[in-house]
C-alpha cells in the first residue's frame, strides 16, 4: 500500500514545484477551501428551505378510526347513540398569503447566505496569501541553505589555511581556535537552515492537503515581474467598499433595516387560505364510498391571526438591532481604512527596500566578477574568492527577501482594499 501511495504522489506532485503548480494543488486538495465551499452550500440550502416553507402550500392528511361498541351492562341513551365504528379521512391544502414573521425569517436566511459568501471569500483570500507566503519562505529557505553550505565551505578552507600558516609559524594557536570556532558556527547555522527549510516544506505540504512533503521537492522562484498597483491606488476608498468585511457589515445593516420594518408590519394579521376535503362513514374509505355525496364534504376557508402579545417588545428589539448594525458598519469601515493606510505605508517601504536590494546585488555581482578575474591571474587566494562569492550569495538572498517582502506587501494591500488574490 505504501508503495502505491508513493507512486501516486510521484505522479501527482512534481519534484520541481512552481507557484502555479502549487496553486493548482492547493485549490484541488486544501481541506479548508473544501470546508468553505460546503459551508456556503449549507447556507444556500438553509435559505432555500426557508423560502420553500413560506412560498409553497402545505398539504396535510389525517385518518381517524373510532370503535364505540358498548359493554352489555352499559345503558344507552338515544340522543347519545353513535355508530359502533367510525372512519374519517381529512385532506387539507393550506397556503400562507401573509406572515410577517415567516417572511422576515426567510430574509434573515438570505442575508446570512450572502454574509457566508463574503466570509468564504475573505477566508479564501487569506488562505491564498498564506500559500504565497509559505511558498516564498520555502524558496528563501533553499537559498539560505545554499548560502549556509557555501559558508561552511569557506570556513573549512579558512581553517585549513590557518593551520598551514601555523605549521609555518605564521599563525598562533588563538587564530586556529578562532577559525575552528567559525567553522563550527557555520555548521550549526547550516543545520538550522536545514531545519527551517524542512518546516517551510512541511507547512507547504499541509496547505496542499498532504501529510508529508516530497523529499525531492525543489521550489522554483517566480520570475514573473511583480504587478504594480499604481493603476488603482487613486481610488482606494471606492475599492474598499467591495471589501468582504464591509459587505458583510452592509448585509447586516440591510438585515436590521428590513427586519425592523417587517416587525413594524407584523401588527397585520397572518392570512392563510386553504381548501379541505373530508370523508366520514361507518365503512373503511374506498373509491366507491368517495363517490357518495352523503359521506364526503368539501370547502374552503380563510383564517386571520393577530399576534399582539409581544408586538411592542419585538419592535424595540429590532430597532436596537438596526442601530447596532449601523454602529458596527461604521466601526468596520474605520478599521479597514486604517488597515489600508498601514498596508500602503508597508508597500511603499517594501518598494524602497527592493530598489536598495537591487543596487546591492549589482555591486556584489561586479565585486565577484572582479575577484574571479584576480583569482584566475593568481592575485588573490581561494579564500578571498570564496568571501566574494559568499557576499554575492548574501546579496542574492537579500534581493530575494526584498522581492518576497514586496510581493507580500502588495498582496496585503490588495486584501486590505478587498481585492481577490489570483
Amino acid at each position: 500500500m505504501a508503495v502505491w501511495m508513493a507512486l501516486l504522489l510521484s505522479l501527482t506532485v512534481p519534484d520541481t514545484l512552481t507557484l502555479e503548480q502549487a496553486q493548482t494543488l492547493f485549490f484541488q486538495q486544501n481541506p479548508d477551501l473544501q470546508a468553505l465551499q460546503l459551508q456556503t452550500r449549507w447556507a444556500g440550502q438553509n435559505w432555500a428551505r426557508s423560502l420553500s416553507t413560506w412560498a409553497f402550500p402545505q398539504f396535510q392528511a389525517s385518518y381517524q378510526y373510532q370503535n364505540l361498541r358498548r359493554e352489555p351492562e352499559t345503558p344507552g341513551f338515544g340522543f347519545l347513540e353513535t355508530p359502533p365504528e367510525w372512519h374519517s379521512l381529512t385532506l387539507q391544502l393550506e397556503q400562507t398569503l401573509w406572515n410577517g414573521y415567516s417572511l422576515a425569517h426567510v430574509l434573515d436566511r438570505w442575508w446570512e447566505y450572502r454574509k457566508t459568501q463574503e466570509q468564504a471569500r475573505q477566508t479564501r483570500n487569506q488562505l491564498v496569501l498564506t500559500l504565497y507566503q509559505t511558498f516564498l519562505e520555502g524558496v528563501e529557505g533553499q537559498e539560505a541553505l545554499a548560502l549556509a553550505v557555501l559558508q561552511v565551505q569557506r570556513a573549512r578552507e579558512t581553517l585549513e589555511q590557518v593551520k598551514q600558516r601555523q605549521a609555518l609559524g605564521d599563525a598562533s594557536r588563538v587564530e586556529v581556535l578562532q577559525a575552528e570556532l567559525q567553522w563550527q558556527q557555520a555548521r550549526l547555522d547550516s543545520l538550522q537552515a536545514v531545519q527551517r527549510h524542512r518546516q517551510a516544506l512541511q507547512k507547504l505540504a499541509q496547505l496542499l492537503g498532504m501529510e508529508h512533503p516530497s523529499p525531492s521537492w525543489v521550489l522554483l522562484p517566480d520570475t514573473a515581474a511583480s504587478p504594480s498597483p499604481e493603476g488603482w491606488l487613486q481610488n482606494l476608498r471606492a475599492r474598499l467598499r467591495q471589501h468582504p468585511e464591509i459587505r458583510q457589515a452592509q448585509w447586516s445593516l440591510q438585515q436590521g433595516r428590513t427586519g425592523f420594518w417587517f416587525t413594524v408590519l407584523s401588527f397585520l394579521p397572518t392570512v392563510k387560505y386553504g381548501i379541505t376535503w373530508s370523508y366520514g362513514d361507518e365503512a373503511f374509505p374506498a373509491w366507491q364510498r368517495f363517490q357518495d355525496q352523503h359521506t364526503r364534504t368539501r370547502g374552503w376557508y380563510v383564517s386571520l391571526v393577530f399576534p399582539f402579545h409581544t408586538y411592542p417588545w419585538d419592535v424595540a428589539l429590532q430597532k436596537t438591532s438596526w442601530d447596532l448594525a449601523a454602529t458596527q458598519a461604521r466601526r468596520a469601515w474605520l478599521q479597514r481604512w486604517t488597515e489600508v493606510q498601514n498596508a500602503l505605508s508597508a508597500y511603499e517601504s517594501a518598494q524602497e527596500g527592493l530598489q536598495l536590494a537591487k543596487t546591492g546585488l549589482t555591486l556584489a555581482q561586479e565585486s565577484f566578477r572582479l575577484a574571479r578575474a584576480q583569482y584566475q591571474q593568481g592575485l588573490i587566494s581561494e579564500v578571498e574568492l570564496l568571501n566574494a562569492q559568499e557576499k554575492l550569495k548574501q546579496a542574492e538572498l537579500q534581493h530575494l527577501q526584498a522581492q518576497t517582502q514586496y510581493r507580500l506587501a502588495l498582496y496585503h494591500l490588495k486584501l486590505a482594499v478587498g481585492e481577490d488574490l489570483p
